[in-house]
């Protein structure tokens, strides 16, 4: 389960269910500035994640190793 927490008092904002199997071994998270992306090995993909709209899961890619690797703009 994603929360989205509000800075200055701590209260939930949203709420979203996104992994459908316990949290695996190698399953990472990485924030920038208006995304997250939850590196899902269990379910070999990276969803990506858009926090500023209520977590709604923008893409999923399909990745065999599930891992996140940054790339340069």
């Amino acid at each position: 389960m994603l929360h989205a927490l509000d800075p200055a008092s701590g209260d939930e904002q949203a709420a979203t269910p996104l992994l459908t199997a316990p949290v695996a071994e190698g399953t990472t998270i990485e924030v920038d500035t208006s995304r997250a992306y939850v590196g899902d090995a269990a379910a070999g993909a990276v969803h990506e994640i858009d926090y500023g709209d209520s977590l709604r899961v923008a893409r999923t890619f399909e990745i065999p190793a599930a891992r996140l690797v940054e790339t340069g703009r």
